[in-house]
């Protein structure tokens, strides 16, 4: 999934503590037609400093989702010397 766009965001949990992270915004080839589908998909700022990961539009990306919009695991597939990297296995 091409990563097109992300936003800062935060939000109050169910025991009151503030939840910070980024909204990603991602394309990939649409499976069942023509063109691109797109998705939205959070990571908390604690994830993605566990992962290593800042996202840059552009980026080749491989979320493994445990719930809508939840990601459970995060890869990136970037032009380093190793794609597909998995950058935590509990990110």
């Amino acid at each position: 999934m091409k990563v097109i766009g992300f936003r800062k965001s935060s939000f109050k949990g169910d025991d009151g503590q503030t939840v910070s992270g980024v909204n990603l915004f991602l394309t990939e080839k649409c499976e069942k037609g023509e063109g691109q589908s797109c998705d939205r998909v959070y990571i908390t700022d604690q994830r993605l400093t566990a992962c290593g990961y800042t996202p840059k539009i552009g980026d080749e990306v491989m979320p493994l989702l445990r719930s809508a919009s939840a990601i459970a695991r995060f890869f990136e597939d970037s032009c380093s010397s190793s794609p597909g990297r998995q950058l935590s296995s509990f990110c």
